[in-house]
């Protein structure tokens, strides 16, 4: 999964303070924002590639070793193996215990372990310009056995200390937002967002994504 503009001007300026319109007949005017006021500059494509080149981003996007953002600047490391320790989450090194460990985002993981569930290294660091973060989540989704398709979002790690409740939902991580003068302070949140999860629900017998 990539994500991406939806304009049409060739241009890749997707910053909301050089946003160029959807499409050339909606470029910076001073009356562009009474026609095209709903129009957002969000939506970037993640690569995870090994350089700077046509060639080594290719063969990335061949490989699926992408992600999607609607707009922050974020970067986001997903790992899945068999045989990933909490401890995995704080390594300095951890991409490279990633790739030993198990396969990055896109990847297929296979050879799972008898009785063993999947886990997911995932680390997460905020837009540098941007907020800090409130949570990471995984969303699942799976067919059962009399077809019917199923999801739920699993909360796997929490800014701020928190902790998800008997029901699994957390608290707001809360708004440092003043609509007076139009800015916010990075007060609240984590800057990084690292963790190991297990799926506590994994049924070898499902289709699951």
């Amino acid at each position: 999964m990539i994500g991406s503009t939806d304009a049409h001007t060739s241009l890749a300026a997707v910053d909301e303070d050089n946003f160029w319109g959807k499409v050339p007949l909606n470029e910076p005017s001073r009356f562009w924002p009474a026609r095209q006021w709903y129009m957002t500059a969000s939506g970037y494509a993640g690569v995870w590639a090994l350089e700077n080149t046509r060639e080594a981003l290719l063969n990335a996007i061949l490989r699926r070793e992408v992600f999607a953002s609607t707009g922050p600047r974020m970067s986001i490391r997903f790992f899945g193996g068999w045989n990933y320790g909490a401890e995995d989450a704080l390594r300095p090194d951890l991409a490279r215990v990633g790739y030993a460990k198990g396969v990055p985002m896109g990847g297929d993981l296979t050879h799972a372990a008898v009785g063993r569930s999947p886990s997911f290294l995932v680390h997460a660091v905020k837009d540098p310009d941007g907020a800090n973060l409130d949570r990471a989540q995984i969303i699942k989704g799976w067919h059962t056995s009399d077809g019917m398709l199923h999801e739920k979002v699993y909360d796997i790690a929490l800014a701020d200390g928190r902790t998800a409740g008997s029901d699994g939902k957390a608290s707001a991580v809360g708004s440092t937002v003043d609509i007076k003068d139009a800015s916010y302070t990075n007060s609240i949140g984590d800057p990084v967002l690292s963790v190991v999860w297990t799926d506590p629900d994994f049924d070898p017998r499902e289709l699951a994504f």
